[in-house]
């Protein structure tokens, strides 16, 4: 039942943010501009996929569990995110810029 804020960098460094459902481990796929809308839509649990065709590479970030990256895509236009694979595979923060560390409170 546990739930973590998420953040999601493009290849641009534009910076979303996201719920993640530690629970059953996955991403939920809509993402907000700000904190304060993640807030908001708290546990509300809005399911998107990209239907204009842009989906882009990103990095994408969880708190859950210590903190971690995964790769996965996202569309800034439809704000849905996904990870590349349902086994994805963990990207310690010690094997990446961490940039997350930089932009969310813990």
């Amino acid at each position: 039942m546990s739930h973590a804020t998420g953040a999601i960098k493009f290849k641009d460094n534009t910076i979303r943010y996201y719920e993640y459902n530690g629970t059953s481990d996955v991403v939920i796929s809509h993402h907000y501009k700000t904190l304060d809308e993640v807030s908001e839509n708290w546990r509300k649990g809005e399911w998107l996929e990209c239907e204009c065709g842009k989906e882009e590479s990103a990095s994408i970030f969880t708190q859950y569990g210590g903190g971690y990256y995964i790769e996965g895509k996202a569309c800034k236009r439809c704000n849905s995110v996904r990870s590349n694979e349902l086994d994805f595979e963990i990207i310690e923060r010690e094997e990446t810029e961490d940039w997350a560390n930089k932009i969310l409170q813990w």
